[in-house]
């Protein structure tokens, strides 16, 4: 089994406990108590599920589209204090698969767990799947990225913006689409950190090489090319 679930949960016996359950079921479960700590998580490394646990002193559910960057896909399940039928409605409008109200039977949530994971796991063998686009080979699996035989080293965030170009090859990506994909920011005129990113990309990707694969569209944005054949 071996998935890997970011539990972002407070501090307490039940939530433990729930570590243990998960753990014993050989699910890999990294727990972290504050939100800011599962973005960082999720920047760095590939999940299979967030599991997000809110009380009603914390009902902030805007953690999950920050963690679904670069569009990833993956299931989320919030586990909640709030039963109202308005804050379960916020829940799955925040993005949720699937919101469980506490007190829960343990038993119940693994079965919920494992349920949604089967119904992500066709598509998400499809989405860690090779990606080759000429020379450029990126491996979302282990985000390893080559150019031909080079290893290319990219930061959390650079790897996610190339991911993102390399999903729309040979379609033009505003830098209006890159920041809601990417950072998922809405635009904001005069934020340059498209450009910044693409200019660190460049460095790395296309500078020691004679096909360039980056490509900016004046006035819109930047496109990846495939190489001609």
């Amino acid at each position: 089994m071996n998935e890997k679930i970011l539990y972002v949960g407070y501090n307490g016996e039940r939530t433990n406990q729930t570590v243990e359950a998960l753990n014993a079921q050989e699910y890999e479960v990294y727990l972290v108590h504050h939100d800011s700590e599962g973005i960082k998580y999720a920047e760095e490394y590939e999940i299979d599920m967030l599991l997000l646990d809110k009380t009603e002193m914390d009902s902030d559910y805007k953690v999950v589209s920050r963690i679904r960057t670069g569009g990833r896909r993956f299931p989320v399940i919030i586990l909640s204090d709030l039963t109202r039928t308005e804050d379960v409605v916020d829940g799955f409008a925040a993005g949720a698969n699937d919101y469980i109200t506490k007190p829960f039977e343990i038993a119940e949530l693994i079965a919920r767990i494992q349920n949604l994971l089967d119904i992500f796991s066709t598509e998400r063998d499809s989405y860690k799947a090779p990606i080759v686009v000429g020379d450029l080979r990126l491996e979302p699996k282990s985000r390893k990225v080559m150019r031909g035989d080079d290893v290319i080293s990219l930061s959390p965030k650079e790897y996610e913006l190339l991911l993102y170009l390399v999903r729309n090859v040979n379609q033009v990506c505003s830098r209006e689409d890159i920041l809601t994909h990417v950072w998922n920011y809405d635009f904001i005129f005069g934020t340059n950190a498209a450009d910044v990113y693409i200019w660190h990309l460049r460095l790395k990707l296309d500078k020691r090489y004679n096909h360039k694969l980056i490509h900016t569209v004046r006035g819109v944005g930047y496109i990846l090319k495939e190489p001609e054949s």
